[in-house]
């Protein structure tokens, strides 16, 4: 392997520039004598960049072109650009796609050059009913998934709870994977002194209206307090990264409130923030996050339903900073280690290995396309 290519098509400044680090990062120790290559917009490569630090040593960062939204055309004209300049390469990895760029790289503008296509929340549009999407946009998410992978296509979903998922709906078998989220740096930090306070992770607060209703009786009733961890508004600009990992660290818990049906066919990055840092979940019970508390945890206190939400609350804030707490922390940032680079770096190996036509057999996806 001497050449990789690795191509953000969409995100612009700092959106998914953690992801994106962290997948550069797991390349790297995946593919430890090639040369890598980042394609994005400028102010996201410079995040990019920045998140890396001394890792970025002999990783490339250009702009050949700009990101284009998920239409149709858009799509098919980035595909012929993306496979034009990473031409010479051994691998191409999208690391993030749209389904017109993954379905138009596969089967018009690639020719023979590996690929890999990174899915991230696209694939919940599946949700949807078939004939509303395919309406729209005769390349949309359903096509995408009763498509026949090109050989020498691999097309990767962030958890293998989601690959099950899709499985189950009688989609994307061959030619399809799955790898963990990868986690650029796992850095738990020692839980603060003084009352119990509860984070409210972002963009969730629009999935209940009552939430921070909730919130507010609870800590007038126990002396808690409680912060938005991500954003001060539902329609405020997200907090800088410093200012986001402060208040996530003055907490002792964080709050992950959304719709079940939301995260069966998408990962949640502010989960793997939260567990990273040692902060247990106090989290509503989905797939995506039920798979690591049943198999890597526990990583907080799983709530089956929004009536339990305020009784569940109430009896953490009373009973405070202690040893449940303790435990729950030790075990969340032991969780968060298996979402480590490190950790990640053989199954994006053998991902890889199915682009490259390599005859294996991957636990997580079956068997190489």
């Amino acid at each position: 392997m001497n050449r990789i290519a690795v191509v953000e098509p969409q995100c612009r400044g700092l959106q998914h520039a953690p992801f994106n680090a962290a997948l550069l990062y797991t390349t790297r120790l995946a593919f430890p004598g090639a040369r890598l290559t980042f394609a994005a917009e400028p102010a996201h490569g410079t995040a990019v960049r920045e998140l890396l630090g001394e890792r970025a040593e002999g990783v490339e960062f250009c702009s050949p072109f700009q990101p284009v939204a998920s239409e149709l055309v858009a799509g098919m004209r980035l595909a012929r650009q993306t496979a034009a300049w990473a031409g010479g390469s051994d691998l191409l990895v999208l690391a993030s796609t749209t389904p017109p760029l993954t379905a138009a790289l596969g089967w018009l503008g690639s020719g023979r050059l590996p690929v890999i296509s990174v899915f991230h929340a696209c694939v919940a549009e599946l949700e949807f009913p078939f004939l509303t999407q395919i309406l729209r946009n005769p390349l949309c998410m359903h096509t995408v998934a009763r498509l026949p992978v090109a050989w020498h296509a691999c097309h990767v979903v962030l958890g293998a709870s989601i690959l099950q998922n899709l499985h189950r709906m009688g989609l994307c078998r061959e030619g399809w994977a799955s790898i963990d989220h990868p986690i650029l740096d796992v850095q738990p930090a020692p839980l603060p002194s003084g009352p119990l306070r509860l984070g409210l992770l972002a963009g969730f607060e629009r999935s209940d209206q009552n939430l921070e209703q909730v919130l507010e009786r609870v800590c007038a009733r126990t002396g808690a307090s409680w912060v938005r961890i991500g954003r001060d508004a539902p329609d405020a600009p997200p907090l800088d990264a410093a200012e986001y990992r402060r208040r996530l660290l003055s907490c002792h818990y964080a709050v992950w409130w959304a719709e079940p049906k939301g995260y069966r066919l998408r990962a949640s990055a502010t989960f793997l923030d939260a567990i990273s840092a040692g902060r247990p979940l106090v989290f509503r019970a989905n797939d995506f996050i039920d798979a690591c508390h049943t198999s890597r945890g526990p990583i907080g206190v799983r709530v089956a339903a929004h009536a339990e939400l305020e009784q569940t609350l109430t009896r953490i804030a009373e009973a405070g900073p202690g040893p449940e707490l303790q435990r729950l922390s030790v075990s969340a940032a032991a969780a968060a280690t298996s979402f480590a680079c490190e950790q990640v770096a053989p199954a994006w190996r053998e991902v890889a290995g199915r682009a490259l036509g390599e005859k294996s057999r991957s636990p997580t996806g079956g068997p190489a396309a």
